[in-house]
């Protein structure tokens, strides 16, 4: 679920779905790769024969938040955030032994007053995020898992102007809305067959919006023909680009495990998992262009309009495929080795759907150890 255009945050999973995270800041095993600081390996919560629920409330008011200073170009003291988060679960059997189902709802208020020495945005968020997991377990040994979240959110901007004060002056100046999160789908089948082996298999499926809307059509208005030069009038930065764009990520991997002894006691691993990207982007100008009204120079006569339009559009992909292998060997009860071998592919393709990028055969060994000397 990690937004794969930065690698910086991802889809947004309140912490009561989760039952255990797995945090691995390097030296990892062969299965974990394509990334460069370290992984975030998540399990989100299943229910049980026995039947829980519970409920909580976080509440953020904007009055014991700590005051920043001013700066040249903001107005901090004029800032505020407030924010209440609910938290909704329950989980049980539908049949019992068999059938399980673990399901939140998490309802939140969000709202921020940013200002500028000459402008305050308000920023409104009330979107809810739900999940639900179920369990199905066929007969012993076998296990089917599907879990759905979503975490769409939208953001609302209003934009006025103010004085030094943080008085509203003059009317309205624009409003807007981002969007981004989308629905979540995962499939996981589990099977023990031995003693000594076991099967996994997952489909996922994740989505992730990100449009900026403006509440008007109006196109950019720089004014420089009765005012000083590089007076703005009428010019909105708040809604000066438009964006219609959506990430998807469809991934599938397949791991076996083997276990036996040889000279110690071995867990061998083998897997191979594919990531299919998909990134549209269509940006442009609120109202399709951008106007700039300016006086000609002192020895010429008249005026003049600078009319410009911009688009950025396209619709990109890459396939990233891995397959790996990692023994963890424990020797004695004191030493540990793991080792293993990873093989990526990388294959990146342009808006007319041509590879402009591929990478094959990126081997990356894996070596390390545990020893426990008392």
């Amino acid at each position: 679920v990690t937004n794969f255009r930065n690698m910086i945050g991802g889809s947004t999973v309140p912490f009561e779905f989760y039952e255990l995270m797995e945090v691995k800041t390097g030296g990892y095993q062969a299965e974990f790769g394509r990334s460069t600081g370290g992984v975030i390996n998540a399990v989100t919560k299943s229910g049980s024969n026995e039947l829980h629920f519970g409920a909580n409330v976080f509440w953020e008011p904007s009055s014991m938040y700590e005051q920043s200073p001013d700066t040249y170009n903001a107005q901090n003291h004029l800032d505020e955030r407030s924010q209440t988060e609910y938290n909704f679960w329950a989980s049980g059997a539908i049949v019992e032994d068999k059938l399980f189902f673990y399901g939140l709802y998490n309802p939140r208020n969000i709202s921020q007053l940013d200002c500028t020495t000459t402008r305050c945005n308000d920023i409104t968020r009330s979107d809810p995020f739900y999940g639900v997991k179920i369990d199905f377990v066929p007969f012993d040994g076998h296990r089917l898992e599907y879990t759905f979240f979503s975490d769409n959110q939208s953001a609302d901007y209003v934009v006025s102007k103010v004085d030094n004060e943080g008085d509203r002056v003059g009317a309205l100046v624009g409003d807007s809305a981002f969007r981004n999160g989308g629905a979540n789908h995962i499939y996981r089948y589990t099977g023990t067959f031995t003693d000594w082996f076991t099967l996994s298999a997952m489909y996922g499926e994740n989505t992730y919006d990100r449009s900026y809307n403006s509440g008007s059509d109006t196109p950019s208005i720089l004014e420089f023909r009765d005012d000083a030069p590089g007076d703005q009038t009428g010019f909105d930065p708040s809604i000066a680009n438009l964006t219609e764009g959506a990430d998807t990520r469809k991934a599938y991997r397949i791991d076996a495990d083997f276990y036996f002894n040889l000279a110690g006691e071995h867990h061998v691993r083998v897997g191979w998992d594919q990531e299919k990207l998909r990134s549209i982007e269509d940006q442009r100008y609120n109202g399709n262009a951008a106007l700039r009204y300016y006086t000609r120079a002192a020895s010429s006569t008249g005026e003049r309009v600078r009319f410009r339009q911009y688009w950025n559009q396209g619709d990109f992909s890459t396939t990233q495929s891995a397959a790996y292998i990692q023994d963890s060997w424990q020797i004695t009860d004191n030493l540990t080795l793991n080792l293993g071998l990873r093989n990526e592919t990388f294959d990146n393709r342009n808006a007319d759907g041509d590879t402009f990028v591929k990478m094959t055969g990126q081997l990356a060994p894996r070596f390390g150890f545990s020893w426990d000397p008392t």
